[in-house]
């Protein structure tokens, strides 16, 4: 915690001279040169460029954070859900993080999992797509596959990877099997059409640092071809 505190006072550039006060740190997640401190009374963003490597505070938000509050990222988005209520903020930019609209879904939230400009609510075992338009939370496919083990699944965009399958997600059209894998793989991504295994750590200090990683394995990705066929009504 000392740490955490540290890097806060000593790093942050603050768009106020009050900051809020907090004794718990609940979660961090990194996107780009974007860092987000999650802690039970604000969320904190925080920009680093990777030429000077200082951290700079460019917004937070104020709340009383249960630990079991879901942080998710997706293109455009920030997601904070708790209590089964899920709030949902504009993120385009490291100095964006403007409150958009609220969303209670009908089913109870497991987790969260961004998608590109899509974003999953597992329910369960059940993973429902959804999207933002104008504001508003569009579900654009309802259960769109089922998976009981979600240590198993990873996201992407556009590909969604099961143990040991990859699918590939095209809107409209559900999403197809694109390739096998010989064995199931954590901390996976998939970089244009190579998927790779990777071996995370963190070193410190300072905190927040860059996540490092070491690359396990790299397999190319070949996507099927498919015939199109034109119909005349």
């Amino acid at each position: 915690m000392f740490k955490i505190v540290l890097f806060i006072v000593c790093f942050g550039v603050l768009e106020s001279a009050a900051q809020p006060a907090y004794s718990q740190l609940h979660r961090m997640d990194q996107k780009d040169s974007l860092y987000y401190l999650l802690t039970d009374k604000a969320l904190f963003k925080f920009y680093s460029h990777e030429a000077s490597g200082q951290f700079y505070l460019t917004k937070y938000i104020e709340g009383n954070f249960p630990s079991n509050t879901k942080l998710m990222l997706n293109d455009k988005h920030l997601f904070l859900s708790y209590n089964d209520t899920i709030f949902y903020y504009l993120n385009r930019n490291p100095w964006e993080l403007d409150f958009e609209n609220v969303i209670v879904p009908s089913f109870t939230i497991s987790s969260l999992h961004g998608f590109g400009p899509y974003f999953f609510i597992r329910s369960g075992n059940a993973y429902h797509l959804f999207k933002i338009v104008n504001g508003i939370v569009v579900s654009v496919e309802d259960s769109l596959f089922n998976y009981a083990s979600p240590g198993s699944v990873y996201f992407s965009y556009p590909f969604v990877i099961l143990y040991q399958s990859i699918y590939k997600y095209v809107e409209g059209f559900d999403f197809y099997l694109v390739a096998q894998i010989s064995a199931p793989m954590g901390n996976t991504g998939i970089t244009k059409n190579t998927l790779i295994g990777y071996r995370y750590w963190i070193e410190l200090p300072p905190f927040p640092p860059p996540i490092e990683h070491s690359v396990l394995s790299k397999t190319v990705v070949e996507e099927p071809s498919f015939s199109i066929f034109l119909y005349t009504w």
